[in-house]
């Protein structure tokens, strides 16, 4: 029986997909390539609160045992968009 590749760990560029999706646009690498990247979006109130989800979801499911609302925390203050609305 053929030996299974492990599976790649998931990266930030993982959550970067889901965080660009929640917007309805496509992460790509040079849409973060510059040091302010998260400075130049905005998301509503809907759009932030459906990342969350997912991001929870993200989490539980790769980092178990993680306290998700301070992983959250964490993310959005570094990485989150300005609110929208």
């Amino acid at each position: 029986m053929p030996k299974r590749k492990p599976k790649e760990p998931p990266t930030y560029a993982d959550i970067l997909k889901l965080q660009f999706e929640a917007i309805g646009e496509v992460y790509t690498a040079e849409a973060v390539a510059s040091p302010d990247w998260f400075l130049k979006k905005s998301w509503t109130d809907e759009q932030q609160e459906s990342f969350r989800k997912k991001f929870r979801v993200f989490i539980k499911k790769h980092y178990p045992g993680t306290d998700i609302e301070i992983a959250y925390a964490f993310w959005d203050l570094q990485y989150g968009w300005r609110n929208a609305t």
